[in-house]
């Protein structure tokens, strides 16, 4: 899985909504000083698809991984591409059961991420 640095996470719902931190380097982020509760969260990143995570029980320390996968691109006949491959090509199989069987299945890129309450 490849790390994602510069994804902006946003707290969404809550009483810390709009709070909000961009990953670092090596695609981790802190939100500190969260009130006790539970959270919803984006992740945003160009290039890469919005994410939503809900229901994050922030009463102590948490932490989770947040998962962004690329903005699949488009062939020249316009279809979206079904997965992106371990190898980093993409697939346009017509069943998702054979899209990258010849490049080593599906592959995700991700944020690792973790909440702190007050």
């Amino acid at each position: 899985m490849r790390i994602v640095p510069g994804a902006r996470i946003l707290v969404t719902s809550g009483t810390n909504a709009g709070t909000s931190v961009v990953s670092d380097g090596d695609g981790g982020f802190t939100l500190q000083n969260l009130a006790a509760g539970v959270i919803d969260l984006q992740g945003t990143k160009d290039g890469y698809l919005v994410v939503h995570v809900q229901a994050v029980d922030v009463s102590q320390n948490t932490t989770i991984d947040i998962r962004l996968y690329p903005t699949p691109p488009r062939d020249v006949h316009g279809a979206v591409a079904v997965a992106r491959c371990n190898d980093e090509s993409w697939s346009w199989a017509e069943a998702p059961a054979l899209a990258c069987t010849n490049n080593g299945g599906v592959a995700t890129a991700y944020v690792r991420a973790h909440a702190v309450r007050r």
